[in-house]
């Protein structure tokens, strides 16, 4: 069985981490070996770089970051409802009880990413690619990841209601120990799930036959 075990963020700096305010985050900047402190108003900026960083408090909430790259980042406890990320590139991250209530990160492309105790209701992860990326323990009523290409993706031991998986090319997805219900998927990428047996009904549901007892 293909195992989805995300590499860790590197945020070893010899130097420390250099306290810095998400203020200073403008158009194609750098930051690395930085942690960010809270935000006086929403960051907005396009094509940034942030390195070996930790990101906590609402440093980040409500941020408009177009063409954000994160490489190594640690997002401890953040509040990022409402973010817009899209075409965002984001690699060995770990978010760790951070919020993402309706958090927008169409297109972008996700490897190494692990998801721990996070809400992220409504959160729009479509057309994404997704490598190696793990949700513990996660609420993720509606998510929707509708046309994302799926290379290695486990959502285990969290709530997903209403998951959108409608036109998703699936090589691997690890449902197994969540709670499911009211999925939309197409029966070509059945090939690439992986489910409980508790899970069955739903997803027989979700091709439109009925699941019932021999003498309903």
């Amino acid at each position: 069985m293909k195992q989805v075990t995300p590499e860790p963020p590197d945020l070893d700096v010899p130097d420390g981490l250099v306290d810095v305010a998400a203020a200073l985050i403008t158009d194609r900047s750098i930051h690395e070996g930085v942690k960010f402190t809270n935000a006086s108003a929403p960051v907005k900026a396009k094509s940034i770089v942030i390195e070996q960083a930790v990101i906590s408090g609402k440093a980040m909430a409500g941020s408009v970051l177009a063409g954000a790259e994160f490489r190594d980042c640690l997002f401890d406890h953040c509040d990022l409802a409402g973010v817009t990320w899209i075409d965002a590139r984001l690699v060995r991250c770990k978010f760790v009880e951070c919020r993402l209530t309706g958090a927008d990160l169409r297109m972008a492309d996700l490897c190494d990413v692990d998801f721990e105790n996070c809400k992220m209701p409504d959160a729009f992860i479509s057309e994404a690619k997704l490598k190696q990326v793990h949700f513990e323990r996660c609420q993720l009523k509606n998510l929707d990841l509708s046309g994302a290409v799926i290379d290695s993706l486990a959502i285990q031991h969290s709530q997903l209601l209403s998951l959108r998986l409608n036109g998703a090319r699936i090589t691997h997805l690890d449902l197994r120990g969540s709670t499911i219900d009211g999925i939309l998927l197409d029966s070509h990428a059945l090939k690439g799930l992986v489910i409980d047996p508790l899970q069955s009904p739903a997803i027989v549901e979700s091709l439109g036959a009925r699941v019932m007892g021999v003498n309903e």
